[in-house]
């Protein structure tokens, strides 16, 4: 159930009340026949009283193993608790006890004779139960080391923590004189914590006479909360989806990267064939008729130069088999394999004054090879228009790899602040997934 009014709020705390009840009547046959006996009172104090009650019969067995000075002490809390009594409350009880005075003379003795579990119920008929209010600090007491709490000691700051998470208190209700183990009848211990932490959340406003906060302030509070709860929880969302829109922006920006670069590694292929070309008809004409420019003059006579020496050299290479000595023959080999280098060293360069060449005719006015020309300019061009997109594409790529990390800092940040509410306010995310399917 979404808890949106006080209404809601009420509906869902008689059910829980309900569903505790039922389940408390199934496992407990002691309270069974406990609530037997008060038809008159609602399921919520019948959970309370009866927690009460064997809280009471555990604290008197505590008790009777104490010395009489500590004895005192646990008694002279209780009677701290009558201080606020009006006067008709007072003479009422000394009606019932039959004595003169409200004084703890007169009252020690009658604590002590009827012990703690029916003194506190006598003085709850009289006083109401308000008289609860001295349980937490008699509690204490009884199960604080004597070292640790003098024997006369009645002031005690704050004994709600040590009450709540006391062993008289957890032992008869939840663990009913087990031990606790991990993974012991879990789903029984998981039942048994249900009427436990009811009295938990009930006893302290049960027992004063004012309830500790109004209904439509403790909406408000819980409403507030889950509304920051839910805020957070869409900022969430929000930073999710521009997570996502950004990582898929980024993707695509890569994609179009790869296709750049395959793009323009086919327009370079294109122009190293177009080349390839020009290259391949330059050594099959009479270079010298073209005119090209200066350059290209001075590098084909170059080239031709080049050309007659590895004519020259191809000349002087002799067949060792002609030799009939052996020194010849190696000295025969030795200087082909010199020749060889040499041939391989100028044809080397021969193709780079080639290549050179072909740049002259790629840039000339000339008329020769104009397609092939036309081709490489085309890629050329559109390899510079592709470098254009590739660093406008570059720049967005960077983009959205900076505002992923700084949507996922903010993720971090709101993650951090919605577990610290859930914490904090156990529920919260169980309701808000609920509200949200409805």
């Amino acid at each position: 159930m979404y808890i949106q009014n006080i209404s809601q709020l009420r509906k869902q705390c008689e059910e829980i009340v309900l569903e505790t009840h039922k389940q408390l009547v199934k496992q407990d046959k002691l309270f069974a026949a406990f609530i037997k006996k008060m038809p008159s009172e609602s399921r919520l104090e019948h959970l309370v009283h009866y927690q009460l009650e064997r809280l009471m019969d555990e604290m008197d067995l505590y008790l009777k193993e104490e010395p009489k000075n500590r004895q005192a002490t646990i008694y002279a809390l209780l009677y701290s608790g009558l201080q606020s009594l009006s006067t008709d409350q007072q003479d009422n009880l000394k009606n019932s006890l039959q004595i003169n005075d409200v004084t703890p003379e007169s009252l020690m003795p009658i604590f002590v004779d009827k012990g703690l579990k029916e003194s506190i119920e006598i003085l709850r008929r009289i006083a109401g139960p308000k008289i609860y209010e001295a349980i937490p600090s008699i509690l204490f007491f009884l199960t604080k080391k004597q070292t640790q709490s003098s024997g006369n000691r009645t002031e005690v700051a704050n004994p709600l923590p040590d009450f709540l998470l006391s062993p008289l208190l957890i032992n008869p209700f939840i663990l009913k004189g087990r031990a606790l183990l991990v993974n012991y009848h879990h789903k029984s211990i998981k039942k048994r914590l249900l009427p436990f932490f009811l009295f938990q959340i009930t006893f302290l406003s049960y027992a004063e006479s004012e309830e500790v906060e109004e209904e439509d302030r403790l909406i408000h509070l819980w409403m507030s909360r889950s509304t920051a709860y839910k805020d957070l929880h869409y900022h969430s969302n929000l930073l999710e989806m521009q997570h996502i829109e950004t990582s898929d922006s980024l993707n695509k920006a890569e994609n179009k990267l790869t296709e750049i670069e395959n793009r323009m590694n086919q327009e370079k292929k294109l122009i190293l064939e177009e080349k390839e070309k020009i290259k391949g008809a330059l050594t099959y004409i009479d270079i010298r008729a073209l005119k090209i420019s200066d350059a290209f003059t001075r590098l084909s006579e170059q080239y031709e130069n080049s050309q007659r020496t590895i004519r020259d050299i191809e000349s002087l290479k002799r067949s060792d088999r002609l030799e009939t000595s052996v020194m010849k023959q190696v000295s025969t080999k030795l200087m082909n394999m010199t020749a060889s280098l040499d041939i391989l060293s100028e044809k080397r360069r021969s193709d780079y004054l080639l290549s050179l060449m072909v740049e002259e005719v790629i840039t000339s006015e000339n008329d020769f090879k104009d397609a092939e020309k036309a081709n490489i300019k085309r890629s050329t061009a559109t390899i510079d228009r592709l470098a254009e997109m590739k660093r406008t594409v570059f720049k967005e790529k960077e983009r959205c790899r900076a505002k992923i990390s700084r949507i996922e800092n903010q993720q971090e940040g709101v993650m951090k602040k919605l577990q610290t509410l859930e914490k904090t306010n156990k529920g919260l995310k169980e309701w808000l997934t609920v509200g949200e399917k409805q």
